[in-house]
């Protein structure tokens, strides 16, 4: 009996072709349709089906990494840094601070302790009061530089030595502040007192009322050029003789009465006697 092949349905051969071009199409672009568990291949029926992708599929190939540059940050730029601060800069008055020598002021003297002193004393130390006084100030004695020392801007010490305290007189005294600036202050005066002259008595001590004029001897110690006798205060016509010895005239009318007249001597720089009395009778 002759068997018969069993026939090929209609159609299933241009299924198939079709089905060969797409996946050929999508082979071809690298983009493979995929279902949810895995690729689409064609069955035995040239129908559709999925593919195990752990077995058919090969594993894709990995791609090559590209540094990426670091994304900028968020928000404004930031402030670029302050400038650098100038150096300090020194105030006008800062004198060697700035590099600049100190201009001293010239000195002011006010007054000096003690004000007066006995000739012939062996040394002092005087008290120098006013401003502006640097410690190097020196005070000046009749115009000669002394031991000085600073106490202060309005306080000084100077040191004297016998020498401008022999005699009786007035004695400048200065203060001279040094370069830059400085210079001499104004004087104040030392007085220096000679020993006062002293009178021991009279020749002759008394006379008789209508006697003048008379010429009178005064007997003593430390007269000199500049000694004058004086009644009752009052200075007469006076000669010296010795450094011991004094004469004077009292006027007729110092004799026209009877008193006791006040004789003393008073000499330049110094003090006066102690007065004696002469009497009118």
């Amino acid at each position: 009996m002759k068997r018969h092949s069993a026939a090929r349905p209609p159609g299933s051969a241009a299924v198939r072709g079709v089905v060969a071009l797409v996946l050929s199409i999508v082979g071809a672009s690298g983009a493979c349709a995929r279902g949810d568990d895995g690729p689409l291949g064609v069955g035995p029926s040239g129908a559709p089906t999925l593919v195990d992708a752990g077995t058919d599929s090969a594993p894709p190939t990995p791609s090559a990494t590209v540094p990426s540059t670091p994304p900028p940050p968020a928000g404004p730029a930031p402030a670029p840094p302050p400038p650098p601060a100038p150096p300090p800069v020194a105030p006008l008055d800062a004198g060697a601070e700035a590099g600049e020598p100190t201009v001293n002021a010239r000195p002011e003297l006010a007054r000096i302790e003690p004000a007066w002193v006995a000739a012939g004393t062996a040394s002092l130390t005087l008290t120098v009061h006013g401003r502006a006084f640097v410690p190097q100030a020196l005070v000046l004695v009749g115009g000669t530089a002394v031991t000085t020392r600073f106490l202060g801007p309005s306080l000084l010490e100077a040191d004297l030595a016998a020498h401008p305290l022999a005699e009786g007189g007035e004695v400048a005294v200065e203060v001279r502040n040094p370069s830059p600036g400085g210079g001499v202050s104004g004087a104040v005066y030392l007085v220096v007192e000679e020993e006062p002259p002293l009178l021991l008595r009279l020749e002759p001590a008394r006379a008789s009322v209508g006697s003048g004029p008379l010429r009178v001897s005064a007997r003593g110690a430390r007269f000199d050029g500049t000694s004058l006798v004086r009644v009752d205060g009052v200075p007469v016509t006076t000669a010296l003789g010795s450094p011991d010895h004094l004469t004077f005239e009292l006027t007729a009318p110092l004799l026209a009465a009877p008193r006791t007249l006040s004789i003393d001597v008073l000499s330049f720089g110094a003090e006066a006697s102690a007065a004696v009395p002469f009497e009118v009778q």
